[in-house]
């Protein structure tokens, strides 16, 4: 591994080996992956064999300083090194890579500046990162639960947006409006009604600590992918040291306060400077820095027990539920926290929008905690508290099993939403603002695009479901023959397709009877 331990400071580096298809002096990234796709010659063939057997502290990598302007951060070239490593088989080269993402993220931050990946520019972290002090512990009995609201309970509150993204990644589109893959283009910057910048709110869930009970920032296990993209991305790593100093000469550490059974704390850091970019784009640094609030949480447990039992219906999935009431009790304690505690901390004294991106705790990314008990605390914690909110963003990671999670959480969470669809029922819903920027991250979008439009148009002078007067005596019939037109789009889209199949309104409809019974059993503790 070669690395200048003094970056800034001269152009020497420490060799420590050397690869045999090049000189060390000119191996950057880009060669690794020449190397590792090197001719069929038996000279090659036989020195990639010996460097195969070589450890992973002889490797000759020449990784980019971040924050010198002789070698700033090439992200495309970290891309392709990994994908060649992976491609290879060859895991030691892309733990190596990732060891170097964390170095220059320390670098950077010890700096305090660095280089930007586009264009180059430098960018002082002085003048983005707030005071690492101003982080506060917050738990049931400091902090402020909301009221709630004058309805008659039968109202369908806002739902929830369900994407399969990472937090930080949906973070990261809304607050610099980059364009998404997959998501109908170009997503605008987060924006409050009347054009006001609406608060973000992340919810970081954190599982490692070191031996000292302190959240883990550096050398933290990849399977820990919620925290280990926080602490690779922003510098919230600065927050974790604070908050562990405002504990000495205490009893207890930041992890039995996180991590307690009963009456646990999360930790709210306002500010946090988010300067990089995330995995797939090759981490690179932002040329604008933006700024989230960190709401950071834990389970008392990463593996709890659990019970499976058998899906209701043929071919449709097993249920997963908690074995214990302490673990549900535990979720639901930490849900309504988080809940109460983003809305006091973040929207202080303004009158500014609060948008809050829930992580699925305990699920997204690897976890093991039962999906089921998770989809259950969030379709009550989003009656209790989604109106309070512009809107919230339930993150549930990227990839397949992001997808998978998606789909099962927003059929269940959003549930009574697509009842209100179904039964034309939408007058409770037209209050909401229904903004198309939020939308385009939920993973049912396009019926999430088109029920937006369906409630605009609706909540315009148009008589509603209950029977209220109206201006215009055509506008409701002109309403139901929407909602006609949008069912019929949905049953010739799943036209021959299986129960198990269907995804939103009319897998809803149709698995009803068989999950009746499982639910109300699971629901009424």
């Amino acid at each position: 591994l070669k690395l200048d331990p003094t970056p800034g400071r001269g152009t020497g580096a420490r060799e420590i080996g050397a690869c045999p298809c090049g000189p060390a002096d000119t191996m950057a990234l880009s060669d690794l992956c020449s190397c590792r796709k090197a001719s069929s010659s038996p000279d090659k063939e036989e020195a990639l064999a010996a460097f195969k057997e070589a450890d992973l502290a002889q490797l000759s990598i020449r990784i980019p300083q971040p924050c010198s302007r002789s070698g700033d951060w090439d992200p495309v070239q970290w891309v392709e090194a990994r994908e060649a490593a992976l491609h290879s088989g060859r895991f030691q080269d892309a733990t190596a890579l990732m060891q170097a993402v964390r170095l220059s993220t320390s670098e950077a931050l010890r700096r305090q500046r660095y280089d930007a990946s586009l264009g180059g520019k430098g960018v002082q972290l002085s003048r983005h990162c707030s005071r690492a002090e101003a982080c506060h512990w917050f738990a049931s009995s400091s902090v402020d639960v909301p009221e709630e609201g004058a309805g008659d309970g039968k109202a369908c509150e806002p739902p929830i947006i369900v994407a399969p993204m990472a937090p930080l990644d949906v973070v990261s589109l809304l607050s610099s409006g980059l364009d998404c893959e997959g998501f109908g283009g170009r997503v605008a910057s987060v924006r409050g009604p009347e054009h006001v910048q609406a608060q973000v709110a992340v919810v970081v869930d954190v599982s490692e600590f070191d031996a000292e009970g302190v959240v883990k920032t550096d050398g933290v296990p990849a399977w820990a992918v919620a925290q280990n993209n926080a602490m690779l991305r922003s510098d919230l790593s600065r927050f974790s040291e604070a908050a562990a100093r405002h504990l000495r000469g205490g009893n207890c550490t930041m992890k039995h306060h996180l991590t307690a059974m009963i009456d646990p704390y999360v930790l709210v850091c306002p500010d946090v400077c988010v300067f990089r970019g995330g995995r797939e784009e090759g981490y690179p640094f932002l040329d604008e820095p933006h700024k989230v609030h960190a709401v950071v949480t834990a389970l008392p447990s990463q593996r709890p027990a659990m019970h499976v039992g058998r899906g209701e219906g043929v071919g449709s999935r097993p249920s997963e539920w908690y074995a214990t009431d302490d673990d549900e009790l535990a979720l639901l304690q930490r849900l309504n926290l988080v809940g109460s505690a983003a809305l006091q901390q973040v929207r202080g004294d303004s009158n500014a929008p609060v948008v809050l991106v829930l992580d699925a705790l305990g699920c997204s990314q690897g976890g093991r905690h039962p999906h089921d008990s998770l989809a259950n605390a969030l379709r009550h914690w989003r009656k209790r508290f989604a109106g309070l909110y512009h809107v919230v963003v339930l993150a549930c990671g990227p990839g397949a099993a992001g997808q998978q999670l998606a789909s099962h959480l927003d059929t269940v969470v959003n549930k009574d939403v697509y009842a209100a669809l179904m039964t034309k029922r939408l007058g409770s819903l037209t209050a909401w603002h229904w903004d198309e920027t939020y939308l385009r991250l939920h993973i049912n979008r396009q019926d999430f695009m088109r029920l937006g439009v369906l409630c605009q148009f609706l909540s315009k002078d148009c008589v509603l479901s209950h029977g209220q007067p109206s201006a215009d005596p055509s506008k409701p019939a002109r309403a139901s023959s929407m909602v006609d037109n949008l069912l019929a789009d949905r049953r010739s889209m799943h036209a021959g397709r299986t129960v198990t199949d269907l995804h939103g309104a009319d897998a809803e409809v149709l698995e009803t009877a068989l999950t009746k019974r499982a639910t109300e059993r699971h629901c009424g503790r």
